[in-house]
């Protein structure tokens, strides 16, 4: 099955998506399992490799032609829950840290819409019967633009506010 499809049974493997389903509560469910401490362990980990990659393939760590983490962000909080949300904060927060001169304002801001649109993109795919097996047509065009493009239109004013306040005039 490839990379992607390794990624995708690891992910669907082993249990009921319902139960993360909800949007209130604390980050980790109260009972604490083992397997969704793990789960949750393992998409932190997946949103700041994803994260690490982005800074990778973007023009001075702020513009990116893709976003990876955005994927991962969308697609943990569908299969995990919403309560997974703070991660992507956190993770986001990680990741402005240890790659620019971030003020504290921008950092808040980009972690908040990343959160947003991580959630944003979760919420609708609930909402349109969206299956993550993707086997059918509908459900990869859903993820691709319901889960991919529709979220991240949120970024795009705080990417041209921290764009500016880093000092790029439009130039990348």
């Amino acid at each position: 099955p490839g990379l992607y499809g390794n990624i995708q049974a690891a992910l669907l493997a082993g249990g009921e998506f319902g139960e993360w389903g909800a949007c209130s509560g604390a980050v980790l469910p109260e009972q604490g399992s083992r397997r969704q401490i793990r789960r949750a362990v393992l998409f932190f980990v997946a949103y700041l490799l994803a994260v690490r990659v982005g800074y990778a393939i973007s023009a001075g760590g702020v513009i990116a032609p893709i976003w990876p983490p955005t994927g991962i962000a969308v697609a943990g909080l569908y299969l995990f829950g919403r309560r997974l949300a703070p991660l992507v904060a956190v993770g986001t927060v990680i990741g402005l840290l240890t790659q620019l001169d971030f003020t504290p304002a921008a950092i808040v801001a980009v972690a908040a819409v990343n959160t947003a649109e991580a959630w944003l993109g979760a919420t609708l795919l609930r909402r349109i019967d969206f299956s993550p097996a993707l086997a059918r047509t509908r459900d990869v065009v859903s993820f691709a633009l319901v889960g991919a493009v529709a979220p991240p239109l949120l970024t795009i004013p705080v990417a041209i506010a921290v764009g500016t306040q880093l000092g790029y005039s439009g130039e990348i």
